[in-house]
């Protein structure tokens, strides 16, 4: 057992990026039915066989600059206990397609906790224009098309004809409302298997399963292209289903079969009279990594090394002077990472302005969610750094009053702006570090933001925290403060703000075993 006096995390620190995976299953969810027949479908949202929310969906004919086309439109409620709070998120979709499929135009409202993210995608023959509004900071983005790219509206799109046989591929390409970037994904069809539905009854139906980068979305479907039942990443279960049962978000139901394929622990059946509310855990300890082995005061940890297991093949884990990552031999997905976190002797900073660094002009730029020529940025950023040059000095004073001015607040699931969160300072781990590197960009320090895992209280959660390049890059957690970053901090994705979204692939997949832990000498 690793020893030392515990330190242990509070729920200060808190949150993770779980919400911003949440929000990307949401956009998901409404597409894997959009190339239905039925033009009105009302789908209940699962986790451990509650109900905890719902997704209507209207499709209809319409036209779209002159042309035939179809628009589907969804609203997707969904209620989660996290930390001890409940999270609502509601999104809003509307997606036109051409009667091939192809999109045209598309949008996606989020709503969560007091803000809102709305992003508006206008589709040319060789790129894409969106237009993002976080929080009222508005910025725009060209995304490039790649070439013979199959553009589907999202990552479950994908329509059944009566000449698909089973074992038929087809690789599709979307856009992502989070990082606002193309991903693409793999869509295959499966064999037919009988799917109970409740009150005894089974239908026979075609199983899908896409691959896409944050796990595999599985559905089965009829014939025409209905989807009847999908299980997502994270948990998630999406079930066809009245508008009274969608509705009912609380309850429980019971367990599904699948002849031939993948249980499950929810089915398509009629809520009955007096069924009782049965809470799923909370979702961020629920995805929260359990260790054998516990770490005592993990805050002043200086060396670590572990094995982590289940990594996602898209994703890369960074490779650098904080973490040293060496695949296992013969397992795939599977890695050791050593961490040696050493402190910054401040005399040795660099001075302001940071030049002759070509490399580095992508993290003094401005970027989606960091808005760093905002008016109220930049006046809070100079006043910050004042007439200090030395840069470590202006990285630390920026830190701390993040760190003392953003109050946690894990009700909002909603990708956020620096803009949103200056002006209503409360949020989670992911808000303190946009917020930081808005404002250290802002002064001309090259910032990016880091997505992995930290360790608190016998567990490893999802977390967000900086670095600043200092003549070497250096880790800074404006959420838990202080000049020292731990050991116990593993990177999973770095750069700009929607870099931090990449791990969503590795949410609730990934274990970790701690082999070696080391403290300074004396403590």
């Amino acid at each position: 057992m690793i020893t030392k006096k515990a330190n242990y995390l509070t729920h200060r620190v808190a949150h993770t990026l779980i919400l911003s995976s949440i929000v990307l299953l949401l956009s998901c969810l409404h597409a894997s039915a959009s190339g239905n027949s039925a033009p009105d479908l009302w789908y209940s949202i699962l986790m451990r066989s509650v109900r905890i929310g719902y997704v209507h969906i209207l499709t209809k004919s319409t036209r779209y600059d002159g042309q035939k086309a179809v628009q589907t439109s969804s609203h997707t409620v969904m209620r989660l206990d996290l930390m001890g709070n409940t999270v609502e998120q509601v999104t809003d979709t509307t997606s036109i397609n051409d009667p091939k499929g192809r999109p045209l135009q598309q949008e996606y409202r989020i709503y969560s906790g007091g803000s809102t993210y709305r992003l508006v995608a206008d589709y040319g023959n060789k790129s894409v224009d969106c237009k993002i509004d976080s929080g009222g900071a508005v910025n725009t983005k060209i995304v490039p098309i790649p070439a013979g790219a199959n553009l589907v509206a999202d990552s479950t799109s994908f329509t059944i004809s009566k000449s698909d046989v089973p074992g038929q591929k087809a690789t599709v390409t979307y856009l992502d409302p989070l990082t606002v970037s193309f991903e693409t994904a793999t869509v295959v069809i499966g064999k037919k298997e009988k799917v109970s539905t409740g009150g005894g009854k089974s239908t026979e139906l075609i199983k899908v399963t896409a691959s896409t980068p944050i796990g595999k979305m599985v559905s089965w479907q009829t014939r025409s292209g209905e989807m009847v039942r999908a299980v997502m990443p994270l948990g998630f279960t999406m079930e066809k289903a009245s508008r009274k049962i969608a509705m009912s978000i609380g309850t429980t139901v019971p367990g599904t079969q699948v002849t031939g394929g993948v249980s499950g622990s929810m089915s398509v059946s009629s809520l009955k009279k007096g069924s009782s509310y049965s809470p799923p855990p909370d979702f961020a300890l629920a995805t929260a990594i359990s260790v054998k082995t516990p770490i005592q005061d993990p805050r002043t940890l200086q060396k670590m090394t572990i094995q982590v297991t289940g990594v996602n093949d898209s994703i890369q884990i960074p490779n650098d002077n904080w973490q040293h990552v060496t695949p296992i031999s013969g397992e795939k997905g599977s890695y050791q990472i050593s961490v040696n976190a050493v402190a910054v002797a401040p005399d040795r900073s660099l001075t302001l302005p940071i030049t002759g660094h070509p490399e580095l002009l992508p993290y003094l730029q401005d970027g989606t969610y960091l808005a760093i020529h905002n008016p109220a940025i930049e006046k809070r950023a100079a006043k910050l750094k004042g007439d200090d040059q030395n840069a470590y000095q202006v990285v630390m004073r920026i830190a701390e009053w993040v760190h003392r001015t953003v109050r946690p607040n894990y009700t909002i699931g909603v990708p956020r702006s620096s803009v949103d969160i200056l002006k209503r300072p409360v949020g989670v781990c992911r808000d303190y570090a946009t917020l930081f590197a808005a404002l250290a960009r802002s002064v001309g320090i090259p910032t990016r933001l880091c997505a992995g895992i930290v360790y608190a209280e016998g567990r490893f959660y999802y977390h967000a925290w900086d670095e600043c390049w200092l003549g070497h890059w250096i880790p800074v957690d404006p959420t838990l403060g202080g000049t020292f970053v731990d050991a116990t901090h593993i990177k999973f994705a770095e750069g700009g703000a929607t870099n931090m979204y990449q791990i969503a692939g590795i949410v609730g997949h990934i274990r970790v075993k701690v082999l070696s832990a080391d403290w300074p000498t004396g403590r």
